[in-house]
């Protein structure tokens, strides 16, 4: 004899006390092949009459499964009726989903659009029921506060691996910040003058100079005055003075600024001119 394999207790669905297992085999057939039935009762469905909801109206009578749906990856509370077999009505669990139970065998909770209360036939499978929905309900509850608790460990730790630069603790720290010279602005007055803004001379006269010669030394030029070189004479320049080059640029300058030519020339006598030397 060939033994059939035992159905597996997590894909099990829980039947009604009260149903017959021809009845639960049925009920189980309407809940299609991706949901399973955790809890199963007989009730009658009442709900809040609107506006005011403050009275309740019997709304249908059936069987109340508490079903995880795999294909819409959520829960719910769904009546079937087993005479049209077929839903009569649902109610999805939302996060915040509160199920009380005022009555061992009537409990209630809010729907989409009003208040809904289940009217169990049986205490016992009231309680059962309440039990499974609750289970649910604190589980999905803990699985959210675990969630939010290791996204926010994961944000620490993630805060804490940033990297960030360090300010420099002293004056002498900043030379680890090289930065680039300024480049200087030109001053106004260091404008170079053009060409164009040079006049023209005036009042030229030309006068008597010296000649120096690399080869021949200091020498004077084009008729100089004859008195002029009785002028070194007395001075006692010699001529080999005459030949060194910081020796002629130092005569130069000093009759320049003194107007020797000019003396030289308005006085016959060279001793007057000796104390210019």
């Amino acid at each position: 004899m060939i033994s059939q394999p035992k159905e597996n207790c997590q894909h099990k669905n829980e039947p009604s006390l009260l149903l017959s297992p021809d009845e639960n085999r049925l009920l189980f057939t309407l809940l299609g092949k991706s949901c399973r039935s955790l809890a199963t009762a007989v009730v009658q469905v009442f709900l809040s009459e609107p506006p005011q909801h403050c009275q309740w109206l019997k709304h249908c009578c059936g069987v109340a499964c508490f079903v995880k749906d795999s294909t819409r990856r959520s829960y719910f509370i769904r009546v079937y009726d087993m005479d049209k077999k077929k839903g009569a009505w649902q109610q999805e669990l939302y996060l915040e989903f509160a199920y009380k139970a005022p009555q061992p065998y009537f409990h209630t909770f809010e729907a989409d659009n009003c208040q809904a209360g289940l009217n169990f036939a049986d205490q016992k499978e009231a309680h059962l029921f309440q039990k499974a929905v609750n289970d649910k309900i604190q589980s999905r509850l803990q699985n959210t506060i675990e969630k939010k608790q290791t996204e926010k460990s994961y944000e620490v730790k993630s805060t804490q691996l940033k990297i960030t630069p360090m300010a420099p603790k002293n004056y002498n720290d900043l030379n680890m910040y090289p930065v680039k010279p300024k480049k200087k602005k030109k001053k106004n007055g260091s404008k170079k003058i053009s060409k164009a803004e040079i006049g023209m001379p005036t009042n030229f006269t030309h006068i008597k100079y010296f000649g120096f010669d690399p080869n021949t030394g200091f020498h004077l030029c084009h008729n100089v005055d004859g008195h002029l070189k009785e002028f070194f004479s007395m001075a006692g320049i010699s001529e080999k003075q005459l030949q060194d080059n910081s020796t002629y640029t130092y005569i130069c300058n000093f009759i320049a600024e003194h107007g020797v030519v000019d003396a030289v020339q308005a006085n016959s006598q060279p001793k007057r001119f000796s104390k210019l030397i």
